[in-house]
């Protein structure tokens, strides 16, 4: 009687609309190291992520970091001779770092596919969140997008640069079932946790979807440091003061010995 419930049930579990899918389209996210740990000689973190995947399908990876609000500066002529800064604006809602890694081209998405996931080579996704704003007469004026462009494009060019944001092709090896790929963190990734998703599809569509945290924390020094300075800023202030004291006495002292042994008296003396 018991086997024949069991095989009841495993017939009626093959038989429900969406089992057989729900079985197949299973998708894992995994990341080694599965915290990023910024220390005083931090040059970028190489962080390897993988998992299972749907077979058959491909993998499309997105990175963001929160977003943080960046100062940038416009630089003119004025007079007609020198070149200085004209304008300034505050840009908001951009995130600190994006990433898009992909065992396909992204091209090779359909435009609504592009839209649902968020992933695009214009970068038209975060630029969609963004705000660009600047002072006017002690008030902020939120810049049209005509104006707001220039400075986006800046922006996204900056952080290309710096490596926080790019657009990786043919970057996720895909095998049966399993699928790997190594992101590259830049020096200056912001701190906090970065959300990991990683797309799978199939067909035209997408067949499943994963995410992951990723934090990014500081950590020995540079972690003391940086609690100083929310905590206690008087102290902060005066410890980088006394840092840059101490540096400039021993860079003298440095200049003083090279002197010293590079221009040492020889029995050449001034005389009247």
């Amino acid at each position: 009687m018991k086997n024949k419930l069991l095989v009841f049930l495993l017939v009626a579990m093959l038989l429900l609309p969406g089992a057989p899918l729900a079985l197949a389209q299973s998708l894992t996210v995994n990341t080694n190291p599965s915290t990023v740990e910024v220390g005083l000689n931090f040059a970028g973190e190489t962080v390897k992520i993988s998992g299972q995947v749907p077979e058959g399908s491909r993998v499309f990876i997105k990175v963001l970091s929160p977003e943080r609000t960046v100062g940038l500066s416009k630089k003119g002529k004025k007079g007609g001779i020198f070149y200085m800064t004209v304008e300034t604006v505050n840009v908001k809602g951009m995130p600190g770092m994006y990433k898009v890694l992909g065992s396909d081209r992204i091209t090779s998405l359909t435009p609504e596919l592009q839209r649902a996931m968020g992933i695009d080579s214009e970068y038209s996704y975060i630029r969609g969140n963004a705000q660009v704003v600047r002072k006017h007469d002690e008030k902020s004026v939120v810049l049209p997008p005509a104006e707001a462009k220039e400075y986006l494009d800046g922006l996204v060019r900056l952080n290309t640069q710096r490596g926080l944001y790019s657009m990786s092709e043919n970057a996720v090896m895909v095998r049966g079932n399993q699928y790997e790929a190594t992101l590259a963190i830049p020096p200056e990734v912001p701190r906090g946790d970065s959300q990991i998703t990683v797309y799978a599809v199939k067909d035209g569509r997408v067949v499943a979807t994963a995410s992951r945290v990723l934090p990014v924390v500081n950590v020995g020094l540079v972690r003391s440091l940086g609690g100083m300075a929310q905590v206690n800023a008087v102290a902060y202030g005066v410890l980088c003061i006394a840092v840059a004291l101490t540096a400039g006495i021993v860079i003298a002292g440095l200049f003083k010995l090279i002197n010293k042994y590079l221009f040492k008296d020889e029995g050449v003396s001034a005389h009247h």
